[in-house]
């Protein structure tokens, strides 16, 4: 693949495969960097062609293969911030032929978490509705209703909403800590009662004691 360097005040055509100056191209406000794609000598015998394509009924059968920007620059103009920036720098967008987004990544950044703010009032409520249908109200009546604290121990604030990766139905509000533990048990009802077993079992310096104590119980009743 051919990476052909940036040059202030001239553009690439991939039609006639030349550098020409800037003023050679006519205006494009939908693209990136204001101008067309091709020269205006290359536009205007394209347009012609194609017109006389249509005037005799013809169909075009096969698109010609897409030029990427990637074949014919290592640098692209930002919309919206104005500067001109390595390829490295822009988002990636698959869904379009050049693979890349139409602005740099802090500003593709700035401007998603704009219209997120703006459609949702806020990224958190964003993801609560995405992830759990709920919203910011909904988290917050459930925290009420448990009293603001974890509905499993009771004693840490109520931030992290948990549910069933099953079904997807929300639970209840936890704590981190017990959050994280119930996904390090993965949810699994019967390890949690093992651990509860493990836990409350007796351990050997108990059952000596017990022994010990009823050694003494017996000698003292006989």
């Amino acid at each position: 693949m051919l990476i052909l360097p940036s040059i202030p005040g001239m553009k690439w055509c991939p039609e006639c495969e030349r550098f020409k100056a800037v003023a050679d191209f006519f205006t494009d406000r939908r693209a990136s960097d204001g101008k067309t794609c091709y020269c205006k000598p290359c536009t205007t015998r394209r347009n012609a062609e194609s017109k006389a394509r249509r005037a005799r009924g013809e169909r075009i059968e096969r698109r010609r293969p897409k030029r990427t920007l990637h074949a014919h620059a290592v640098e692209k103009r930002c919309p919206e911030c104005g500067e001109t920036k390595r390829l490295e720098e822009f988002v990636i967008n698959r869904t379009k032929n050049r693979e890349l987004g139409g602005y740099c990544l802090p500003c593709h950044n700035a401007i998603v978490r704009e219209n997120v703010e703006l459609n949702h009032g806020s990224t958190r409520n964003f993801h609560l509705k995405a992830r759990y249908g709920l919203t910011h109200d909904d988290v917050a009546a459930m925290v009420e209703a448990q009293g603001g604290k974890c509905a499993i121990c009771k004693v840490k604030d109520a931030e992290h909403v948990d549910h069933d990766h099953e079904t997807g139905e929300v639970r209840g509000i936890l704590c981190f800590t017990c959050n994280v533990g119930l996904g390090n048990f993965s949810d699994d009802p019967e390890r949690l009662l093992l651990a509860h077993r493990y836990l409350t079992r007796p351990t050997p310096d108990t059952v000596e004691r017990v022994a010990a104590r009823l050694r003494l119980i017996s000698r003292r009743a006989s």
